[in-house]
C-alpha cells in the first residue's frame, strides 16, 4: 500500500489513525512516488506483476497510461472489471438471439462515470470497433453513439460543466439529430423509457438505483431479452434485484 496523505481532516486530528499526518500528495509529486515505486519493483523483481486497485479515477487512467509500456502492470477497476463485463456484453447478445457482430447495434446505458463504468465503456468500444463489418470508425460515431451514461447527478451531455476527459468522450451531444429528446441530468427512468435499452450496467457506488420503476421500463425495451448487470458493490444486493426482475 502507498501513502501518500489524506485530506480528511478528521483522520488527520485522529491521534490513533497511522497513515501519514499530511495533505494528500498531488500532480508531479503524487507521480513521483509511485515512479520510485514501480521502478524499485521492477529492479528487484523483474517479472513482477503490479495490480493498481481503488485509485481516484484521475490517477486511475492516467497511471495506466504512464506504466502500461514500461512495466507488466494492469488496473483491476480499469481493466479487470472491463473484461468481465465485456464478456457478459457479448454473451447477452447471443442471449438475444442475434449474431456477434450486432454486438455494434446495442443501445447500452449505463450507471456510473468512475474509473470502472468509464473502462467498460472504453473496452466495449473498442470491441465494437473490431467487429466484424464495422469498415470505417465513422459508422459507429468512433464508438460513442451506442452509450448512455449516468452518475448521481443524472445523464451526462456535453452540456457538463468540468467533465473528466475521460468521461467528456462518452458524452451525449444533445441537438437536432438526437431523437430521444432527453436532457442533462435526466433520470435513469427517463433515459430507459426514452432510449429503450438492449443492456442496463450497474458501476455506481449509489444503492438502490435499480429499483421496481426501472425495471418495469426494462420490459419496454428493443430487445425481447433486455440484459441487466448490477455490478456495483455491496454484492448482497444482487439478489434483492434479482426478486424485482420478475415485476
Amino acid at each position: 500500500m502507498l501513502d501518500v496523505g489524506t485530506n480528511n481532516e478528521e483522520l488527520l486530528e485522529d491521534k490513533l489513525y497511522l497513515g501519514l499526518r499530511q495533505p494528500r500528495l498531488e500532480g508531479e509529486e503524487y507521480l513521483a512516488v509511485v515512479d520510485e515505486f514501480m521502478e524499485a519493483v521492477h529492479a528487484r523483481w523483474p517479472k513482477a506483476i503490479v495490480q493498481f486497485e481503488d485509485f481516484q479515477m484521475k490517477w486511475a487512467f492516467e497511471t495506466l497510461q504512464r506504466y502500461r509500456s514500461r512495466f507488466c502492470m494492469f488496473n483491476d477497476d480499469v481493466q479487470g472489471t472491463a473484461g468481465v463485463a465485456l464478456a457478459g456484453l457479448l454473451g447477452a447478445v447471443r442471449a438475444q438471439g442475434r449474431p456477434l457482430a450486432d454486438f455494434t447495434k446495442q443501445k447500452i446505458v449505463v450507471v456510473g462515470a468512475g474509473s470502472a463504468g468509464i473502462g467498460v465503456l472504453n473496452m466495449a468500444k473498442h470491441a465494437m470497433l473490431r467487429m466484424p463489418g464495422t469498415h470505417k470508425i465513422g459508422e459507429l460515431g468512433e464508438g460513442h453513439n451506442q452509450f448512455w451514461v449516468l452518475d448521481k447527478d443524472g445523464l451526462i451531455t456535453k452540456s457538463r460543466k468540468d467533465l473528466d476527459p475521460a468521461v467528456a468522450r462518452f458524452a451525449r451531444g444533445y441537438g437536432p439529430e438526437e431523437v430521444e429528446d432527453l436532457h442533462e441530468g435526466a433520470s435513469l427512468v427517463e433515459v430507459v423509457k426514452k432510449v429503450k435499452p438492449h443492456v442496463l450496467l450497474g458501476l455506481s457506488g449509489v444503492g438502490g438505483i435499480f429499483n421496481e420503476e426501472v425495471l418495469k421500463a426494462m420490459k419496454e425495451s428493443d430487445s425481447p431479452c433486455p440484459a441487466i448487470f448490477a455490478m456495483s458493490n455491496p454484492t448482497t444486493k444482487g439478489f434483492s434485484l434479482y426478486l424485482l426482475s420478475n415485476t
